[in-house]
C-alpha cells in the first residue's frame, strides 16, 4: 500500500504528487532500470521514478487514468527509451459488457504519452504482462482470464498486427516475451512430468559455448545464404540460437535449448527446503534468481555445460518472495521487489560481505507497508504523517525528508490513529483499549492507556489538543489530553460512528454514523445542538463547512450533500461512493476520496462541477 503527498494549485488544476511511500510488490517484474542510476515501479495507481544518486532526490510521477482500476504491467524497450504501463479496465457490475483495458507507451526522457492502444477484441480487463520487441516497434502484451490472448501490438500504426489465444492454466504469472537482440521460438518442452512453471528466461549463448561454436556458425552463415539464394525458408534453428531456462515447482531450474532439454539444475543443497525461484533475470555471466527472502547467481559452467549456482544473498528475514530484479546497465547495481512491499538495492561490489544465512548491512531496504492502510492523520506543526495498517504496524513519515521516522510493530492490529497538533503526542486504537504514546526521536513510548474505550475505529484531537475524541461503537468518549479524565460521553447513535469532527474553537463536535444520522454536540452540555437523520442510508463522513454552519457529508448512496438540520441545500451526484471528505484551508476546495482509491476536488461554495480527480 501506499500513500501520496500531493501539491495542489487553483492556477494548475491537476494535482502533482511529489513523493510516494509505498510500492506495489505483488506486481509481478514491477521494477526496471531506465539507466545507470534511475528507476520506476508501480506504488498504487502510479508509477514512480527515483534515482539512487540522491536518497532525496526529485521524484516523477506517470498517474494512473481516474477511470481504470490499476496498473497491471509494465515494461521498458531495450534502448530505454520508450516504457509501457499496462492500466486495467474497470468492471461494471450492471453492465453486461467488460471494458477494455489500455497500454499506455510514454518516452522515459520526458515521461510525456505517446500512444494509447486499445482493443475491444482484449477478452479480458486486463493484461498481465508485456514486452517491446526487440526493434520497440511493437509490443506483446498477454491478456488475463477468460481467453488468455496473446496480441501483438504495432505502436506507430496504432492496431494489432496479430493474435493468438494461448493455452495456459489460470495463473498469474507474468512471461518474458523477448530477450536483448534475440527472437523467440517454442522450446517444445511440454509438462508431461505435471510440473508447474513458475516463470522463464530467454538467455543467449555463453562466451564460453559462443567461443566453441564460433567455427560451426561460419559454416551456418554459408549454407543460409546458399539456401537463401535458393528461396528456401529458414528453419527454426536458424530463427534463433538461444537456451531458455524454466523454473518448476520442484525446485528445479530447466535448461532447455532448441527444444532440447540439456540440463536440470537443482536449486538447493542435499536436505535443504525446496527453493523455488519467482523470478529470473540474465545477464553478462548467467542468471538471477529471485526466490523466498534471498537472491541465487548462476554462472555458466564449461566443463558440464551447463548452469550452476556460485552464491546466494539473503534479503529478507521472512522469506518473502522476490517478485521483481532489475540490473542497472553497467551491470553493478540489482534491485530487488519484495512481495512485503520493500525495495531492496544492492552492489556487485559488496557481495563478499553477504550471506545466504543472515540479512548483510549492505542490503539497502526501503520499507513500507505490507498491506492495506486502514487509518491515517496528519500534524499542524511539524511535517509528519502517521499511518497504520494491517501489517501491525504503526509508522510516522516525514515528507520534507521523505523518509520514515518511526517505526513501531504491535502485538495485534491498530484500528485508528491520530497525531497531537504540536507532533509530540499519538493516539493509536486498539480492539482491547486504547492507547496515548509519546513520540520519541525512533520511538513511542507508553503514556497513557484508556481501558475502558474498546475496538476504537475512530479518534482525533481537538485543534487545540487538550481534548480527544475516541469511538466505541455507538459511543463517543471525550477525554482530557492531560489529566487523563473524561469530560463526558456522547450517546444518540443506533449504530456505529463512521466519522468525527472537531470545530475550530473546539466548543462543538460532529458525528456521523451508519444509521444516517448526523448529529452536532455542545461539549460544554455533551447535549445535541443539531442533527439530521438520513433514513435507509449510511453516512461516511462529515464536516462543517468553513465560515458557515453547513454540514458537508459523504453516503454510501453516491451522493455529497450540503445541508443544515431542517433542509438539504444541494445534492451533487457521483459514479462512485465517496468515502472521506476535507475541506482546503483557504475554503475554496473540498476533497472527497471514493472507494476506488480516487480523490476529488471540488470548488467551493458546491456548484457541481468537478475540477479534478
Amino acid at each position: 500500500m501506499a500513500i501520496m503527498a500531493s501539491v495542489v494549485s487553483l492556477t494548475a488544476p491537476p494535482m502533482v504528487p511529489s513523493m510516494a511511500f509505498g510500492v506495489s510488490g505483488s506486481l509481478k517484474d514491477g521494477l526496471e532500470f531506465l539507466d545507470e542510476l534511475t528507476y520506476i515501479y508501480v506504488a498504487s495507481h502510479c508509477l514512480v521514478e527515483k534515482s539512487l544518486a540522491e536518497e532525496n532526490s526529485p521524484t516523477r510521477f506517470i498517474a494512473g487514468n481516474s477511470s481504470m482500476c490499476g496498473i497491471s504491467a509494465i515494461a521498458v524497450s531495450l534502448d530505454k527509451r520508450n516504457l509501457a504501463v499496462a492500466e486495467i479496465a474497470r468492471q461494471d457490475a450492471s453492465s453486461a459488457t467488460t471494458s477494455s483495458p489500455v497500454i499506455n507507451v510514454y518516452g522515459s526522457a520526458k515521461l510525456f504519452r505517446r500512444r494509447s492502444l486499445t482493443s475491444v477484441s482484449a477478452g479480458t480487463h486486463e493484461y498481465v504482462s508485456l514486452s517491446f520487441t526487440c526493434d520497440g516497434k511493437r509490443i506483446a502484451a498477454l491478456g488475463g482470464p477468460p481467453e488468455w490472448q496473446l496480441q501483438v501490438w504495432n505502436i506507430m500504426q496504432n492496431k494489432v498486427v496479430g493474435s493468438i489465444k494461448t493455452v495456459t492454466l489460470n495463473s498469474t504469472a507474468a512471461y518474458q516475451m523477448v530477450d536483448s537482440a534475440l527472437r523467440q521460438v517454442s522450446t517444445e518442452y511440454t509438462n508431461q512430468e505435471g510440473h508447474k512453471v513458475f516463470c522463464h528466461t530467454w538467455i543467449p549463448p555463453p562466451p564460453e559455448a559462443a567461443a566453441e561454436d564460433e567455427d560451426k556458425k561460419d559454416k551456418d552463415v554459408e549454407r543460409k545464404n546458399s539456401e537463401a539464394k535458393k528461396g528456401k525458408k529458414p528453419s527454426v534453428a536458424d530463427v534463433v540460437d538461444c537456451g531458455c531456462v524454466y523454473a518448476l515447482d520442484s525446485g528445479e531450474l530447466l535448461y532447455v535449448n532448441n527444444g532440447e532439454v540439456i540440463a536440470r539444475i537443482p536449486m538447493q543443497s542435499s536436505g535443504d527446503e525446496v527453493c523455488i525461484a519467482h523470478t529470473i533475470l540474465p545477464y553478462s555471466k548467467g542468471i538471477i534468481c529471485g526466490e523466498s527472502g534471498k537472491i541465487s547467481f548462476y554462472e555458466y559452467d564449461k566443463a558440464h555445460k551447463t548452469y550452476r549456482r556460485y552464491r546466494s544473498v539473503r534479503v529478507e528475514e521472512t522469506n518473502a518472495r522476490v517478485c521483481g530484479l532489475a540490473l542497472s546497465v553497467a551491470e553493478d547495481m540489482l534491485m530487488c521487489l519484495l512481495s512485503t512491499n520493500r525495495l531492496v538495492h544492492l552492489s556487485f561490489d559488496e557481495l563478499d560481505e553477504m550471506s545466504a544465512e543472515t540479512v548483510s548491512s549492505a542490503c539497502h531496504t526501503q520499507s513500507y507497508h505490507q498491506t492495506f492502510i486502514t487509518g491515517m492523520d496528519t500534524c499542524l506543526l511539524k511535517p509528519f504523517v502517521v499511518t497504520c495498517s494491517k501489517d501491525n504496524s504503526v509508522r510516522v513519515w516525514d515528507y520534507e525528508r521523505l523518509s520514515c521516522e518511526i517505526l513501531k510493530i504491535f502485538p495485534s492490529e491498530a484500528l485508528s490513529v491520530s497525531m497531537h497538533p504540536n507532533g509530540l503526542h499519538l493516539l493509536v486504537g486498539f480492539l482491547d483499549c486504547l492507547y496515548l504514546f509519546d513520540m520519541l526521536l525512533s520511538d513511542l513510548r507508553l503514556w497513557r492507556e484508556f481501558s475502558s474505550v474498546k475496538g476504537c475505529t475512530n479518534c482525533a484531537f481537538s485543534r487545540g489538543g487538550q481534548y480527544f475524541a475516541a469511538t466505541s461503537g455507538n459511543s463517543v468518549h471525550i477525554i482530557s489530553t492531560y489529566t487523563g479524565h473524561a469530560i463526558g460521553h456522547l450517546r444518540a447513535h443506533l449504530n456505529k460512528v463512521r466519522s468525527i469532527w472537531w470545530a475550530n474553537d473546539d466548543f462543538n463536535l460532529v458525528t456521523a454514523g451508519m444509521d444516517g444520522a448526523i448529529y452536532e454536540w455542545d461539549l460544554k452540555t455533551c447535549k445535541r445542538s443539531r442533527e439530521y437523520v438520513l433514513k435507509g442510508c449510511m453516512q461516511t463522513s462529515v464536516i462543517i463547512a468553513n465560515d458557515s454552519k453547513l454540514f458537508l457529508s459523504t453516503t454510501t448512496d453516491c451522493k455529497l450533500r450540503e445541508l443544515d438540520n431542517v433542509e438539504i441545500f444541494r445534492t451533487i451526484e457521483s459514479d462512485v461512493n465517496l468515502t472521506q471528505i476535507v475541506q482546503f484551508a483557504e475554503g475554496s476546495l473540498v476533497f472527497a476520496g471514493t472507494e476506488h482509491g480516487a480523490i476529488r476536488a471540488y470548488r467551493y461554495p458546491l456548484t457541481g462541477h468537478r475540477s479534478v480527480s
